[in-house]
């Protein structure tokens, strides 16, 4: 039995039309969305990217409890504080973690690794690679630190001057 109704049927068509404009609109946001979030790690920023005296090496995130945050950068030529404490700053505002956020300066990229403990126990004794930091910058989200700890041959042997950032 065929119903009576007032309104003309759908177009045939119509409806998968906006599905697909629907989802050409979300790829289309998807790779913006990641274009931005790649050029703000390896773009032209405080040090960043090709001739920068900061030139970022990896970025590795703790798969349990806050999910902290830590990346690795390597120095090419003498240490820049001015832009040492912007490239922190520019992380820091990045940073959307809920409590830590570390980066982590070497003097040769090759020396370059993530501690063997939890991020929030830094490098210990782990000599081989301490040896060769230059910076760490630590951001809490949860209760406001945001401190640059920097020697300009390294904080293992040498004792480090602090900044509030």
């Amino acid at each position: 039995m065929i119903e009576k109704t007032d309104s003309p049927p759908p177009l045939p068509g119509k409806t998968s039309w906006v599905i697909w404009a629907i989802g050409g609109i979300t790829l289309i946001l998807v790779v913006g969305v990641l274009a931005i979030s790649n050029s703000r790690k390896e773009g032209s920023g405080a040090g960043r990217g090709p001739g920068g005296a900061y030139q970022f090496l990896e970025s590795k995130t703790e798969s349990t409890g806050h999910r902290n945050v830590m990346d690795l950068y390597s120095l090419s030529g003498p240490l820049h504080v001015e832009e040492l404490k912007k490239l922190c700053r520019e992380r820091k505002s990045d940073f959307r973690g809920k409590a830590f956020y570390y980066l982590v300066v070497f003097n040769d990229a090759s020396k370059a690794g993530f501690p063997n403990n939890p991020f929030t126990g830094g490098f210990g004794l782990d000599e081989s690679k301490a040896r060769h930091i230059v910076a760490i910058y630590e951001f809490n989200r949860m209760n406001g630190y945001s401190k640059l700890s920097y020697h300009p041959e390294n904080t293992f042997e040498h004792v480090p001057k602090e900044l509030d950032i």
